[in-house]
């Protein structure tokens, strides 16, 4: 018999040490992180998910402790979260000490924490699970987790490995994270975005230097500050009403921008500026009327000559989203 226990703050120090290292060992293992930082950016991960440890909200915590209950053989942590549209549980971490395994203490657990979750009026359970752990696949898939989406990548030898090294994936919630090239601001889109952009127009080419900008609209609630602090420039923009864009006052390159129509109540991410830009590829270039001649557009992605109506190419998801947006700018 397995029996869960709410953790105490006793086994919550090393609880925190321990799986702060693991998951930096995980992340470079994947290959997505480079070991140089591993440990920094594992830290401030686990930080801002339990920002009040124990007590941060809708995240539970539990011993889990073998049959006699006295004796913990590992933890179990899962958390409440939304996920296009729908609210889930999501398990970050499981582990059994090395001592306890192949025991059915992992398998039992799991099975406990499902009538906590139906008890929170939730009807289903995500996770991640790194590609290199075949045996956490292996249990995944006796205890019925399916796989809702896979990222996969070919090595060509060592010397091209890509950098962000790719996983398996189910139910794939994780965030988004990102920061500027000094290292001095770090930021975290904390679910997908709403809808992603290459404009191609000249005013976006003359900004970046480039030959155009790609740009992930999302609730500026949705994103939070891991580490320092931003500078806001005023600058003009094609309506002519403005824009402002938030850059690292230290090295200067722009994380963000906000744009008069939804003022300060959507950001614009420059998805270059994440750690993994390769999850978010454009859904739509807008403005190729203006595109550059011998930048080749890929077929299935939608193209568009100026601008276009978001009714007809965002997803419901995302629509909503702009919905409940709306409803809470209106005045009472």
């Amino acid at each position: 018999m397995t029996v869960l226990v709410p953790m105490s703050a006793e086994t919550y120090g090393p609880y925190m040490r321990d799986s702060i290292a693991g998951y930096a060992q995980d992340n470079v293992a994947s290959g997505r992180w480079p070991q140089t930082g591993a440990l920094e950016r594992s830290r401030l991960e686990y930080e801002s998910l339990l920002p009040q440890g124990l007590a941060t909200p809708d995240h539970y915590l539990f011993d889990i402790k073998d049959t006699d209950g006295v004796a913990t053989v590992g933890s179990i942590w899962f958390a409440v979260i939304e996920r296009s549209g729908s609210r889930l549980a999501y398990v970050y971490d499981l582990e059994v000490s090395p001592a306890h395994r192949r025991q059915g203490h992992a398998t039992r657990a799991f099975e406990a924490i499902e009538p906590l979750v139906r008890a929170l009026g939730l009807s289903s359970i995500g996770l991640h699970v790194f590609g290199q752990n075949a045996a956490a696949q292996a249990l995944y898939k006796r205890l019925g987790y399916g796989v809702t989406g896979l990222n996969m990548v070919k090595h060509l030898g060592d010397d091209t490995r890509l950098p962000h090294g790719q996983d398996t994936s189910s139910d794939d919630v994780r965030p988004f994270d990102g920061g500027c090239t000094c290292g001095a601001v770090r930021y975290r889109m904390t679910t997908a975005p709403l809808f992603v952009h290459c404009c191609h127009c000249r005013w976006c080419q003359r900004e970046t230097g480039a030959s155009f900008a790609l740009n992930a609209m999302i609730e500026a609630e949705r994103v939070s500050l891991l580490q320092g602090e931003v500078e806001v420039v005023n600058t003009p923009s094609n309506s002519g009403l403005g824009q402002t864009i938030a850059r690292c006052p230290t090295c200067r390159i722009a994380v963000w921008s906000n744009y008069a129509g939804a003022g300060g109540a959507v950001r614009f991410v420059r998805v270059g500026t994440l750690d993994e830009p390769d999850r978010l590829p454009p859904d739509i270039h807008i403005f190729t009327a203006s595109k550059q001649p011998w930048v080749v557009l890929a077929p299935d992605t939608p193209a568009v000559a100026e601008y276009y109506d978001r009714n007809a190419h965002w997803p419901k998801a995302s629509l909503d989203r702009r919905l409940a947006l709306l409803a809470k700018k209106r005045p009472a």
